[in-house]
């Protein structure tokens, strides 16, 4: 199956955001506005281009790809608090874990998230 960057990021916002919260109740974050507000140090736009940042000198040539398609697809709506460059690379990491989602990749899914979160 064949989807725009968009709904690749769309998808993947949700498989991040999911490894994320898992990640932080590992950690022994426990209560809603604690973990809220760790979930949204990883999941803006910043904290997002953060994780990105860190996984880069990993990706292969495809996922390379992939980022790129996320970064210059077209964006579902204007940035309200970030810049548009950190959206955009936001969008970017959304799309790569959305691909690798819908390819079953999931040991590289685990292997990205232990290092965009710093995981040791």
């Amino acid at each position: 199956m064949e989807l725009s960057a968009q709904m690749l990021a769309y998808l993947g916002d949700a498989v991040f955001e999911l490894y994320v919260r898992k990640h932080l109740l590992n950690q022994g974050i426990r209560g809603s506005g604690r973990l809220h507000e760790a979930v949204v140090a990883y999941t803006s736009a910043s904290g997002q281009s953060a994780c990105l940042s860190r996984i880069e000198p990993l990706l292969s040539e495809e996922e390379h790809h992939i980022i790129r398609r996320g970064r210059n697809g077209t964006l579902s709506k204007k940035p309200r608090n970030e810049s548009l460059a950190l959206q955009r690379r936001a969008s970017a990491l959304e799309t790569l874990f959305g691909y690798l989602y819908l390819h079953k990749k999931d040991k590289r899914i685990d292997t990205l998230m232990h290092v965009a979160l710093e995981i040791a």
